[in-house]
């Protein structure tokens, strides 16, 4: 019997337009497409870590309709002069982020999954697949003059798409032999994205040494 080809999911930021990728998993559930390995950037690496937990759309979609956005629009840190020194705002996002996705780590998913962050200094693409998959999804989605960076082995992450919006080659990179991309988002805002990560790059930056995820 032939070997079915590997399945790949890449999921696209876009924040609030992420959960259009709820009704696209749902479309794959209901055609029985199955996905095999899962890439996501930012709103998408929200969406992929909660699906490759639970492996049900449903489930997925009872989370993001039953949260409560008034709460979430209070984890945004609008003291921007704050933003190289303060990081309480980030404890608050990855509080939320728990409450939503569980202490999982990459190893326990059901699907295996991959979520693309960016190096401020060098606006590098990182790449994280293990570890804690909070943490990894907390730096996904700091948007550059919204949420504050997070500190990983010395880097400090923000925002995938500043780099990487859409990450097919990620998804590629992990064996995916059919590669289902979701785009949620149109050209000028990923211009004005691209835009936003320019301005966090010539910015100076110091950092304390003792900031947390």
């Amino acid at each position: 019997m032939a070997r079915s080809p590997k399945i790949g999911l890449a999921l696209r930021g876009g924040a609030a337009r992420g959960m259009a990728h709820i009704g696209v998993l749902k479309a794959l559930e209901e055609e029985s497409i199955p996905i095999d390995m899962i890439s996501g950037t930012s709103a998408g690496a929200v969406a992929g870590a909660c699906y490759a937990k639970e492996m049900k759309a449903a489930i997925l979609e009872e989370l993001m309709l039953g949260l409560d956005w008034r709460k979430l629009a209070g984890l945004i840190d609008l003291n921007l002069i704050l933003l190289w020194k303060g990081f309480v705002q980030g404890q608050k996002a990855k509080s939320f982020l728990s409450s939503i996705i569980g202490n999982a780590r990459f190893e326990d998913l059901e699907i295996p999954l991959s979520v693309v962050a960016t190096d401020v200094q060098s606006m590098e693409e990182i790449v994280l697949s293990e570890g804690s998959v909070v943490e990894a999804v907390r730096a996904s989605i700091s948007m550059p003059m919204i949420f504050t960076p997070v500190k990983w082995r010395g880097r400090f992450l923000i925002d995938g798409g500043a780099v990487n919006p859409m990450p097919v080659n990620v998804v590629r990179n992990m064996g995916a032999e059919i590669v289902i991309a979701v785009n949620t988002v149109g050209i000028a805002q990923h211009k004005r994205r691209r835009q936003s990560a320019k301005e966090v790059k010539n910015k100076p930056a110091s950092y304390p040494e003792n900031t947390r995820l």
